[in-house]
């Protein structure tokens, strides 16, 4: 949560501009990444050199400099299970990563204790369901050509959904591969129509130049899990222009 909204950062990185904009609030430089994967693959380069722990292990993280700050990062595995905290931070201490492992912790401790359903509605934050209508925003970032989306949807079953986008008047594709790269996800879901949940991201598009907007239809795709074909579940025009490195 990033102010008032979900929503993704570029990378997944997290700084202080991050939480104090608008305020005048005292925050000492810092860059934080947590991350759950489940390839059994971590996402730090290869060679990067980090403790990698199961449970119950303990190891002392190795500190380099970033940014001109304290850097660390540790890996923690479980089968294909894969937690893994980034810290830049002004302090040896890893304050931020001790934080992030509590909260993940005291967040799934109930669920290992009781993995049913209803304690998984019993957990997550609030505003994570909403109710009505199904919705597809689009959001610049901070610069033209790169975009955030929101979507709260329910597709009534398990399954993947992602983006595609076409120039309107041709119907040219828009960065096909690297749109569905960023928009997949695997999505919530439930029996009742009225109840949506959120899938956001961010994203490129590369067709196109700064200042010289076009429109362009953007169509959500869901791939159910039981191996039924792949279906159209919304589409929406939006005014974007490409992105210029």
């Amino acid at each position: 949560m990033i102010g008032s909204r979900w929503q993704y950062n570029p990378h997944g990185y997290y700084s202080r501009p991050d939480l104090n904009r608008g305020t005048n609030a005292t925050i000492y430089d810092f860059q934080s990444r947590f991350t759950i994967g489940f390839s059994g693959k971590p996402w730090a380069r290869e060679g990067f050199q980090s403790p990698r722990l199961k449970n119950q292990e303990t190891a002392l993280i190795r500190l380099s400099k970033g940014n001109r700050l304290h850097e660390s990062h540790c890996v923690i595995v479980a089968g294909d299970l894969i937690v893994e905290v980034f810290e830049q931070s002004d302090a040896k201490e890893r304050r931020l990563t001790k934080a992030a492992l509590n909260h993940v912790n005291e967040e799934l401790r109930p669920l290992a204790e009781s993995p049913t359903w209803t304690t998984i509605k019993k957990s997550i934050p609030n505003g994570s369901i909403r109710h009505g209508k199904a919705s597809f925003d689009l959001r610049n970032s901070f610069q033209l050509g790169l975009y955030f989306s929101e979507l709260w949807i329910n597709p009534g079953e398990a399954g993947m959904i992602y983006l595609k986008a076409f120039e309107v008047t041709k119907g040219i594709p828009l960065s096909v591969a690297s749109l569905k790269q960023y928009s997949n996800e695997w999505v919530g879901w439930s029996d009742n129509p009225e109840e949506l949940f959120l899938s956001n991201t961010f994203f490129e598009i590369h067709e196109g130049d700064w200042g010289k907007p076009y429109a362009a239809r953007f169509e959500l795709w869901f791939v159910p899990d039981s191996g039924q074909s792949e279906r159209k579940l919304m589409e929406k025009v939006f005014k974007i222009e490409g992105w210029q490195r």
